[in-house]
């Protein structure tokens, strides 16, 4: 879950303003008008936003960037 949390969701926008941007690491390709599940979640990223806590967990381990 790290390595696509780090390269496909929006935690680097998630960590410079946590209160505005909600948290999103999946984003629906335009197949058969699915796309229409993509929200704007903050940060100039559209996609789902996640409630699982992922986000939170990985800032209380101490990870503060996508290369950690």
């Amino acid at each position: 879950m790290h390595f696509h949390g780090a390269y496909f969701s929006n935690y680097s926008a998630w960590l410079t303003n946590p209160t505005s941007t909600k948290p999103s690491a999946q984003i629906v390709w335009p197949i058969v008008g699915q796309e229409v599940l993509n929200a704007d979640v903050g940060g100039n990223f559209q996609g789902i936003q996640i409630t699982s806590g992922f986000f939170q967990l990985w800032r209380a381990e101490g990870i503060t960037s996508e290369v950690e």
